[in-house]
């Protein structure tokens, strides 16, 4: 008996990628861990000195140790990214790119506050919500088709493409470390970022993440 059920899927790393999956998963586990056990601490460095700060990576112009950074996202979505510190630790990200499964752009704009990591200087956890807005001319569905043979159920997926035009909206979360060279003005980061997006009239879920390299300034 042969049963075949499409789901539509834009995301790329929920299905096709499912090593990348596993490592934004435990990025996401750490990341809470890590804020759960340093919250006293956190709120003990914003009264704290200006010392106490700088040891943490927080001096400078921004929270994180400078004030603005551009660079390059490479992942989902990849693309180009600009991170600007305007109070404290908080800052917004403005993410354009592509995806690889999908012809078009997206725009994401993402309001994050960061904190210091594991005691380390220079190194940030960061974390944050926001939304996007995609246009696309393409992207990857699946076909599941599900076999029963000697009583057992087995699956397997076979993957196809469409065109067309269309656009997407949606709510995106981040959560990431980043780290601000000490001897050079470059920041290098790692971040998961769910999404939910609404396109074409049905909705999606899925997991995306990528490495940035900016010039920070």
């Amino acid at each position: 008996m042969l049963l075949s059920t499409r789901v539509l899927s834009p995301s790329i790393s929920s299905t096709s990628q499912p090593w990348l999956l596993r490592l934004l998963t435990a990025l996401l586990l750490v990341g809470v861990l890590n804020f759960l056990v340093s919250s006293p601490a956190l709120a003990q460095n914003r009264q704290g000195s200006t010392k106490k700060k700088a040891a943490s990576g927080g001096g400078g112009g921004g929270g994180a140790g400078y004030t603005t950074g551009l660079g390059l996202r490479a992942g989902s979505p990849a693309g180009i990214t600009i991170k600007h510190f305007f109070k404290g630790p908080v800052a917004v990200e403005a993410i354009v790119g592509t995806n690889f499964n999908r012809r078009g752009l997206n725009l994401t704009v993402l309001l994050e506050k960061h904190g210091p990591a594991f005691q380390s200087r220079g190194l940030q956890w960061y974390y944050g919500l926001g939304g996007h807005v995609s246009s696309y001319t393409g992207a990857y569905y699946y076909d599941w088709y599900y076999v029963k043979h000697k009583g057992n159920k087995y699956y397997y997926a076979r993957d196809e493409y469409y065109t067309g035009r269309f656009w997407g909206l949606g709510i995106d979360g981040v959560l990431g470390l980043e780290y601000l060279f000490s001897d050079l003005p470059f920041t290098l980061g790692v971040d998961a970022k769910p999404f939910a997006e609404l396109t074409r009239g049905d909705a999606f879920f899925g997991m995306e993440g990528a490495l940035s390299l900016r010039y920070a300034f």
